[in-house]
């Protein structure tokens, strides 16, 4: 591959058409104000000069301190580094990286030479996007990311690096500097830190893949070939949530929470903390907002001013932390739901959001109960139904219901793929 052709498959992604993700980021960003041409290179232009400053304070790339043998760890959001961090803690000779400085990592890159890098390939970008692609144009800034961050790392890495380590295929930064590391014959490994879907690029770059389950590897043989070495190793940010995760809740918090995104009707989902209220009026109730709603928490609240409500945000408490104050989580289509069901919680698929959808299949193949099944069952029952769920999700979690030892014996022999994945060092 060229480089232009590393920078459109960078952004595979948005000009996927199934689903549309381009549509949806676009009408976000038109939301945002942010979704004109002009307003995405001045953002970029903005990023470019927030990393100037941070490096003028001698927060500068502490590439060059990164030791022989040592295996790199990368990720670029809190996500990311949740579905890492399990693998590195237990990892002697790791070496974490951060994309972006707010991040805690070993190394914290400082994005001001890639970004400049980025700034070559603008004059061609902005003919491409004014006449060749205008539909596509406020991509503009990630295109000049991509092409900066290929070069950088196909440049700059430093040539004792020889195996890292990300937590995701599609993004443009992870996309770019893990085609960085290929033109390098680095090896890389990939873990899955989230639910794939069909808008996906292949899983073409890595040589060994860890996959959450089945229904992952069916989704990539759907969007093109699989190169590499494919594990089943279920969903490792989810391991050790529980001392024993086939000992379920007790189900006696009295609490229910409801996990909400962008996409919430709020007219449905007042309807549900009523319905809720009424058929349990001595629980709780805890409605966690998504990262990207810290603005709307103030209107949420004002909403829902109620001594047996409470309005909390992912800004505020980890997923599993607010899991593990629940004894049943009601959610949209969300990957939620597997995470409510590693820690031994119920799970309720509901319709609150603008358009109901079961769009990873959770209820059609019983990982999660319909809430008007929910509003029949007795509380005695929840662990029972709660497990009949895990047992069904593992074709999206190959680990669910695993106790600690099992966990334990995956990640081994996860971290020596990991150690034996390595390339010729470079002399």
């Amino acid at each position: 591959m060229n480089i232009f052709e590393v920078v459109e498959d960078s952004n595979s992604l948005f000009k996927s058409k199934k689903p549309n993700v381009f549509e949806r980021y676009r009408d976000d960003q038109l939301s945002k104000k942010r979704g004109a041409f002009f307003v995405r290179l001045a953002i970029y232009i903005y990023t470019l000069l927030m990393a100037v400053l941070r490096y003028s304070r001698a927060e500068s790339d502490k590439l060059k301190r990164i030791e022989k043998n040592k295996t790199i760890y990368v990720y670029e959001t809190q996500n990311q580094k949740r579905a890492l961090s399990v693998l590195y803690k237990e990892d002697k000779e790791k070496h974490t990286l951060s994309f972006h400085h707010f991040y805690s990592a070993d190394s914290s890159l400082n994005e001001v030479l890639p970004l400049i890098l980025g700034l070559i390939s603008l004059p061609y970008y902005v003919i491409y996007f004014l006449f060749f692609d205008f539909k596509h144009r406020i991509l503009i800034d990630k295109y000049l990311i991509s092409f900066g961050y290929y070069l950088y790392f196909r440049f700059f890495l430093p040539v004792n690096v020889t195996n890292v380590v990300v937590a995701n295929d599609h993004t443009e930064r992870l996309r770019a500097f893990a085609h960085a590391c290929k033109t390098r014959s680095i090896k890389i490994t990939y873990v899955q830190h989230s639910p794939v879907n069909s808008a996906f690029p292949p899983l073409n770059l890595y040589d060994i893949s860890m996959l959450d389950g089945q229904s992952s590897l069916d989704t990539y043989m759907n969007t093109g070939p699989v190169l590499g070495e494919v594990i089943l190793s279920g969903a490792i940010r989810n391991f050790f949530l529980k001392t024993d995760v086939d000992l379920v809740c007790e189900h006696d918090r009295k609490t229910f929470g409801i996990g909400i995104n962008t996409l919430v009707d709020v007219k449905k989902l007042t309807g549900l903390v009523g319905d809720i209220s009424n058929k349990h009026p001595d629980h709780k109730v805890i409605i966690r907002l998504h990262p990207s709603q810290m603005k709307e928490h103030s209107m949420f609240s004002s909403i829902f001013d109620s001594e047996l409500i409470h309005v909390s945000g992912a800004w505020e408490q980890s997923t599993m932390e607010f899991i593990n104050t629940i004894d049943v989580l009601f959610a949209g289509s969300s990957s939620i739901h597997l995470d409510a069901l590693a820690a031994g919680v119920l799970a309720v698929m509901v319709d609150i959001d603008t358009e109901f959808s079961d769009y990873y299949l959770f209820q059609q193949r019983g990982c999660v109960i319909a809430f008007c099944d929910f509003l029949n069952l007795d509380v005695s029952r929840y662990t029972d139904v709660c497990a009949c769920s895990i047992d069904k999700a593992r074709y999206y979690d190959f680990a669910l219901g695993m106790n600690s030892t099992q966990q334990q014996v995956i990640l081994k022999n996860c971290l020596n793929k990991i150690k034996e994945n390595k390339s010729p060092q470079v002399l």
